[in-house]
């Protein structure tokens, strides 16, 4: 039975492939909730609840505007992998700003049996995203996971640190600043890959 303080998009968490209309790919999927993930023990981003009770309410992870709070994730490599792993971040925000943005990073580490699985990962591109018209409605930044230097082999487990780099400016990597002066709710993330034929 699903939880009544799961919103809709999470139970799709349960669909394991879908095609691209436009490229005919199928992709592999899987959702990750705010429960999959394990804070920092240095900078971790406060656990609240967002909505509104009576309709819909549910866990979030704050991360803060003046701090790069961070937060773990990890599974397995799937099976059926074969390129294209990206991960989409849904947010929100207390801000009625389409003009600022906040700044989402992350870092992945694909481990082998027998490595390290708190080793240093590989940093990957980091992406800002503006904000919306309407106070905390649902905002995705997506970013791209598979990066070089991290071979994803079935039996290797995936670790990655998801952060809000805050202090993130316009001549880093994303080409725009982290100037959203407000915390984001982060409600969970979707992982996509394309798979094997």
């Amino acid at each position: 039975m699903v939880s009544p303080k799961r919103p809709l998009y999470q139970v799709l968490g349960s669909v394991d492939r879908m095609v691209n209309a436009d490229e005919g790919i199928c992709k592999g999927y899987m959702w990750l909730n705010v429960n999959d993930f394990e804070v920092d023990g240095t900078n971790p981003p406060a656990t609240t609840s967002v909505g509104t009770a009576g309709q819909a309410t549910f866990d979030a992870l704050n991360f803060d505007d003046t701090t790069t709070d961070v937060a773990f994730t990890s599974f397995a490599v799937p099976r059926d992998y074969y390129n294209g792993l990206k991960m989409r971040i849904h947010w929100n925000v207390n801000s009625t700003s389409t003009t600022t943005r906040v700044v989402w990073d992350a870092a992945i580490n694909c481990v082998a049996v027998g490595a390290a699985i708190d080793a240093a990962g590989t940093a990957v591109t980091a992406v800002g995203t503006v904000g919306d018209a309407t106070a905390y409605d649902l905002r995705v930044t997506e970013l791209n996971l598979d990066v070089s230097g991290e071979v994803f082999s079935a039996g290797k487990l995936i670790t990655i640190m998801l952060s809000r780099d805050h202090d993130h400016t316009a001549g880093d990597e994303a080409g725009v600043a982290d100037d959203m002066a407000v915390d984001a709710n982060f409600l969970g993330a979707e992982i996509l890959w394309n798979r094997s034929a």
